[in-house]
């Protein structure tokens, strides 16, 4: 678990003020916005920015000082059909069960709106391009893809 905010801290760095993005972009009014550990770099970065309007974690476990801190400003989870990062999921193991508890945490201390969103017939790689993409059966069947038309599951993210 230590490793996974190790990890989520060192990208942290690269988002914010003193980041590589530094003077790149309008600071004024900036929205953070990742997948998997990019939603929990997105989160951990928005709290650590004063010019933070928004975040939206796509089926990202949370890490970080953010967890129990909350953000006061608008917050987006928007998890797979079975993620825990809602903080709704079907328990089948005590991962699970700390996932969920670790996900209900931040809306609970979080001041600014909330809104926590799973997709039906997704799964951890339909937050990706590779929804999209053709993959014939065999490997399809591989990856954590789910059962929604790409296409369409990809139009209900961006909406």
């Amino acid at each position: 678990m230590a490793m996974f905010g190790r990890f989520v801290a060192a990208r942290v760095a690269g988002l914010t003020d003193t980041g590589a993005f530094a003077g790149r972009v309008a600071t004024g009014h900036v929205a953070y916005i990742g997948h998997s550990f990019g939603g929990a770099a997105a989160l951990q970065a928005c709290s650590l920015d004063a010019h933070c309007a928004g975040a939206v974690d796509l089926d990202g476990r949370q890490y970080g000082s953010v967890v129990h801190a909350g953000l006061g400003v608008p917050l987006l989870l928007l998890g797979s059909e079975d993620s825990c990062i809602t903080g709704s999921c079907p328990i089948r193991s005590a991962e699970d069960r700390t996932d969920r508890d670790v996900a209900r945490l931040l809306p609970a201390a979080s001041a600014g709106p909330t809104w926590c969103y799973s997709i039906t017939g997704t799964r951890h790689l339909n937050f990706t391009d590779d929804a999209v993409l053709y993959f014939a059966p065999p490997v399809r069947n591989l990856l954590a893809l789910g059962s929604i038309d790409g296409a369409r599951g990809l139009k209900i993210q961006n909406a």
